[in-house]
Order: structure tokens, then C-alpha cells, then sequence
């Protein structure tokens, strides 16, 4: 089967006000988007790509965004970074120093903003992307974390994400789960109190994601 696109991936065609920024010339990752700004404009967008090579560089470009008010609401910033061993660049970033160069919160905000960690794929052996959605909506309705139920486990989901990057289609597969069941996972993952149990877990979890069934229930029953 032949690989996705990061169009495909990310399905990216359905944003309407798209800007990409510093794509490599030599790689066209984006043949099959139809239309998109090349530089930004004075106005808002539902989707921004840029290529960023350090992570300066891309928590500049995350804060300008917030700053400038640039994303519509419920829009996407992607950003794709250089990945450790890449033999492109001789910069990458590592992903466990994302959230806390980001200064994100428990729930995955970043500082004070209405941008919040969403997810995070491979692009191909060069670069990983992580995605970030303007979540009004969500900030402003909140999860309430007494809830006895895996909604109080929303805030560890982008954990999960984060675990499951270097993973190969992984990750996509979990982003592309039911919010219900991305929670049941991060509630069986970290609702184990020892860092032992979790690491045992998270292991379960790879095994049954990567068998193709969407949760340990659905595996049990041979459910895909």
C-alpha cells in the first residue's frame, strides 16, 4: 500500500484560508493541495505550515502567531521540524523539549493562549510535524478533572501523542481515534500509579494499536 501524504495524513484539503511557509524546493510535499498562500498575509488563517530548523526558531514563529492573531478559530499551525539522526540538516529538535520550550500547560495550552497541542506525525525521515489547534471552544467549556469517567484524563492525550511520534503510522492512527477512545487510552496509561506500570502499558498499547483495533476492548473481542 502506498504511503499517505502528508496532505492525506493531515487531510489538509479541508482548510480553506491556507498559508505555507519555507517548504523545501527540492521535496513537493503539498502537489496535491489546490491553492495556498506562500507568505503571510494581513488576515487569519485555518490552516499555517511552516518548516522550521531549530527550536528557536520555532517557538518564535508559535509566538508571533498567538501574537498577531492569526489563526480562525478551531485552525490548525503545523509546524514541521528537523528530527534527531535526520541526514538533511545538521540541527533537529527533540520532541521532549517541545512542551516545556512552549511553556505548555497540563492540558496541552500553550502559556496563556487558546492554542493548544493537538498532534504530532512523521513527514518522512527528515522531518516530524506536531500540530496545534486554536481551541477557544475548549478552553472555555474545560474538562472537568473530578469527572469520574476518561474525560478527566484529556489533559494526558497529548502525552500519548507525543510517546507514539517516533512510532511510524502510530501516531496517525491514534490522532485519528474517536476523542473517547484517545482518552480511554491516556486514562489505562496514567491512571497506573507506578512509572513501571505506565511504561508496561504504553507497550500494550503499541502492540494493540499497531494490530489495528482501537481499543483493548475491541481487541479482546477480535473487533477491528
Amino acid at each position: 500500500m502506498e504511503e499517505k501524504t502528508i496532505v492525506e495524513k493531515l487531510r489538509l484539503t479541508k482548510f480553506k484560508e491556507a498559508v505555507i511557509l519555507d517548504a523545501p524546493t527540492d521535496m513537493d510535499y503539498f502537489q496535491h493541495l489546490p491553492s495556498y498562500d506562500k507568505q503571510l498575509a494581513n488576515k487569519q488563517y485555518d490552516l499555517i505550515f511552516k518548516f522550521v530548523k531549530t527550536l528557536d526558531e520555532l517557538v518564535v514563529f508559535i509566538n508571533q502567531v498567538i501574537t498577531d492573531n492569526q489563526l480562525l478559530a478551531d485552525g490548525y499551525v503545523f509546524i514541521a521540524y528537523p528530527k534527531k539522526g535526520n541526514k538533511k540538516w545538521d540541527t533537529y529538535v527533540h520532541r521532549d523539549e517541545l512542551m516545556p520550550a512552549l511553556k505548555t500547560d497540563e492540558e496541552g495550552y500553550i502559556g496563556q493562549s487558546n492554542l493548544k497541542f493537538a498532534r504530532m506525525v512523521a513527514l518522512d525521515e527528515t522531518y516530524t510535524v506536531v500540530g496545534m489547534k486554536e481551541a477557544t471552544k475548549l478552553k472555555i467549556k474545560g474538562v472537568k478533572k473530578n469527572n469520574p469517567s476518561a474525560d478527566e484524563y484529556a489533559d494526558y492525550v497529548p502525552q500519548v501523542v507525543a510517546f507514539l511520534a517516533d512510532k511510524g503510522d502510530l501516531a496517525t492512527f491514534y490522532s485519528n481515534l474517536a476523542t473517547g477512545y484517545q482518552r480511554v487510552w491516556a486514562r489505562y496509561i496514567y491512571s497506573a500509579k507506578q512509572a513501571a506500570t505506565q511504561e508496561k502499558r504504553r507497550l500494550e498499547m503499541v502492540d494493540i494499536l499497531s494490530q489495528g483495533y482501537k481499543t483493548k476492548e475491541h481487541f479482546r473481542q477480535g473487533k477491528k
